[in-house]
């Protein structure tokens, strides 16, 4: 795992640190895996042992997934217990639909808090597990939110909801977030913020990770304006800010503060074994985004972000073809199987650790 570029600096920022690894007395650490799975799999050949494969491959203490479905009578998080297992990898989870999680340590409790009761027909979910990690209590979120109104597309002269291309592009702001707040995506934060806010009450560092099916709004800034097809507009959008007010940190947006050079995107990605009209949404547009995050709060926890990268392909999908062209300097982690790639989305991957805490 080798990143120096990454972890080798000593920044401060908003009371977290990214210190070097060498200068950390680490109590204990903590890495994770987020991925869009792509309908469990199933949308690519073999795509199901390539997920198998690139988790036994990065061995993360969780794993945080997207699209995963249940049958009526087979549980995918116990087959891919089962599956890990085969590789020689103890996991342990429990079962959900749509966002799933993997932990290598017990969950102590599980549930689903969205949809939740003020909310039945939400689409969009968000699971919660409580684990213990080297003795410290955290809660972990899994989330894959609401995938109409997709708002980032209005500038782009499409729909984000039928996904037809438009008369005209949208450059109206209030237009752009009205649309935004017509998804389920910000009744499902505020319900995980109500949520979370327990167990930083307890103290317990709390991690977010999902595909959001919304962008940020460090990334929709002045200085992006005039790029990526986002035609001149600064866009608060509305589950980044909401997270940002409460004290949530981007991990890789804390690691890769400048989004013009780092932009990080993550979706569309190139899936070789999948034709690229099936990629493209959007294909007389820049649609190139950062949908999936990991969102964490430190809690009472001197917690310091050694590593947050992009994990995928190196080529994208721009204006309906295959391109090479990845803005910036991002340095996309190459995975296990790369003319394998599983998903239309690039997946991320996340390293912690913390100090001893005084007695």
């Amino acid at each position: 795992m080798n990143n120096s570029r990454s972890w080798a600096r000593n920044i401060s920022w908003a009371g977290l640190t990214l210190a070097p690894l060498l200068e950390l007395a680490a109590a204990g650490s903590l890495s994770m895996l987020q991925m869009n799975i792509w309908h469990s799999g199933t949308s690519v050949p073999d795509g199901y042992q390539t997920v198998v494969d690139e988790i036994a491959h990065r061995s993360p203490d969780i794993v945080l997934l997207c699209e995963v479905a249940n049958g009526k009578d087979q549980s995918f998080a116990d087959c891919m217990i089962a599956s890990l297992g085969e590789r020689g990898l103890k996991y342990y989870s429990f079962r959900s639909h749509d966002s799933g999680l993997w932990s290598k340590y017990p969950i102590i409790e599980s549930t689903q808090i969205f949809p939740d009761a003020e909310h039945p027909q939400a689409r969009g979910t968000i699971f919660r597990a409580l684990v213990r990690v080297d003795g410290q209590e955290m809660a972990i979120y899994t989330a894959h939110l609401d995938y109409l109104n997709y708002a980032c597309y209005l500038p782009r002269g499409y729909s984000g909801s039928s996904w037809k291309p438009l008369a005209c592009s949208v450059t109206d702001l209030k237009t752009v977030l009205d649309d935004n707040l017509k998804s389920w995506r910000d009744e499902a934060i505020a319900c995980f913020l109500k949520v979370a806010a327990e167990d930083q009450k307890r103290g317990r560092p709390v991690f977010l990770g999902g595909d959001f099916n919304e962008p940020s709004h460090l990334d929709w800034t002045q200085e992006t304006a005039q790029l990526w097809d986002h035609n001149g507009l600064v866009v608060p959008w509305h589950a980044s800010v909401a997270l940002s007010e409460a004290g949530y940190k981007d991990s890789f947006r804390l690691m890769y503060p400048d989004p013009v050079q780092y932009p990080g995107f993550t979706f569309p990605a190139d899936c070789p074994l999948v034709p690229v009209e099936k990629l493209a949404w959007a294909p007389k547009a820049d649609e190139r985004e950062r949908i999936d995050f990991i969102y964490f709060h430190p809690g009472q926890l001197d917690l310091h972000l050694k590593r947050s990268q992009v994990l995928g392909p190196d080529r994208c999908i721009l204006r309906g073809k295959r391109s090479q062209a990845n803005q910036g300097k991002d340095e996309i982690l190459a995975p296990h199987r790369p003319a394998q790639w599983p998903s239309d989305h690039r997946a991320l991957f996340a390293e912690w650790s913390w100090k001893e805490q005084a007695k």
